[in-house]
């Protein structure tokens, strides 16, 4: 089974789903009822950190910056769970 304890390893689940429920909504699927374009970018900004606030017409740019974020948070080491010491006692 596969947890995300750290906060960095729940962002990175976090922005991978929110990169493939941005994908469906673009294509007009709703993934939930919650998701709407506009929740679902205002989350986008949250991680992505933009410059100004994503519109509903920057979705494909929402999508290519939450695409390249995760490609940044893969290339960096991030010590996980499985990498940590196993102490016996």
């Amino acid at each position: 089974m596969t947890s995300f304890v750290t906060p960095d390893e729940q962002n990175y689940y976090r922005a991978a789903a929110l990169k493939a429920g941005l994908k469906l909504l673009k294509a007009g699927i709703k993934p939930n009822r919650k998701w709407t374009k506009t929740n679902a970018l205002a989350a986008a900004g949250e991680i992505t950190k933009p410059p100004r606030a994503y519109r509903k017409v920057d979705i494909d740019l929402a999508i290519a910056d939450l695409d390249h974020w995760l490609k940044q948070r893969q290339a960096s080491p991030v010590i996980g769970v499985q990498d940590l010491p196993v102490v016996n006692g």
